[in-house]
């Protein structure tokens, strides 16, 4: 089975194999019709013999267990009573694999896996806290995003009375979209402010598109007669971090 490059990753894939970020996936013609196939994942029949490859939150894989990302700086941002800092994270992703109807991805999922490891950790107590995926970054300078991995910008201010230390940044990932090109990929705009040494307000944007990018679509089918308040693409998500930064 022959490969295209790294460069291809994300967009629609006809008969013919892809390795997207180390990860084989294949579309075979047979008797029966097309077959999806992946190393050591899913097989599923094709009938366009199309798929739509396209990057998601990292909520999908092993299955939708939390609708919360929590980036965990391995350097803690400091701030002054007042001061504010941009800073940007590069974390894993998953990937969502949908027959080709058109670039929605409406015909369903047939696959997901992820870009970096799949683990979780608890924000809060037992009891009440919220379960998140896992994902460590240093904080970094926002530029190009890099291959294979997903840039979240995000602007932190103390607007407390006393200096903060932000290990980490949970937010809710399922509603916002990413946006894509190649094997780039551009993640979320999080918006922290502390409001207290322990306690932060967080708001979650869709990414802004550059020229010749694509807004991925959203994985979840929305209910026959359901109206979301925004258009995909134009959520704004608030979210109270409650049990220390």
């Amino acid at each position: 089975m022959a490969t295209s490059g790294v460069e291809e990753c994300y967009g629609v894939m006809g008969p013919g194999g892809r390795n997207v970020c180390g990860v084989t996936v294949e579309v075979a013609e047979g008797p029966g019709g097309c077959v999806y196939r992946r190393a050591g994942g899913p097989e599923a029949l094709v009938p366009s013999c199309r798929v739509l490859l396209y990057p998601v939150a990292p909520l999908l894989y092993p299955e939708r267990l939390t609708g919360y990302v929590m980036i965990a700086l391995e350097k803690p941002v400091l701030l002054a009573p007042g001061e504010a800092a941009t800073f940007c994270a590069v974390i894993g992703h998953d990937v969502a694999v949908a027959p080709y109807t058109g670039e929605k991805g409406e015909g369903g999922l047939v696959d997901a896996f992820p870009v970096g490891k799949a683990k979780y950790a608890l924000y809060g107590p037992p009891s009440r806290g919220v379960l998140a995926r896992w994902a460590p970054s240093q904080p970094l300078p926002c530029g190009e995003p890099p291959r294979c991995g997903m840039q979240v910008r995000v602007e932190a201010r103390n607007a407390s009375t006393a200096p903060i230390a932000l290990r980490r940044v949970v937010y809710p990932a399922s509603a916002v979209p990413l946006a894509y090109s190649g094997c780039r990929v551009i993640g979320p705009r999080v918006s922290v402010t502390a409001t207290t040494a322990a306690t932060a307000r967080v708001t979650v944007e869709p990414p802004r598109v550059p020229p010749g990018w694509r807004l991925a679509p959203s994985p979840y089918p929305r209910p026959a007669g359901v109206v979301a308040p925004l258009p995909w693409g134009e959520q704004k998500i608030a979210f109270i971090m409650q049990y220390g930064l």
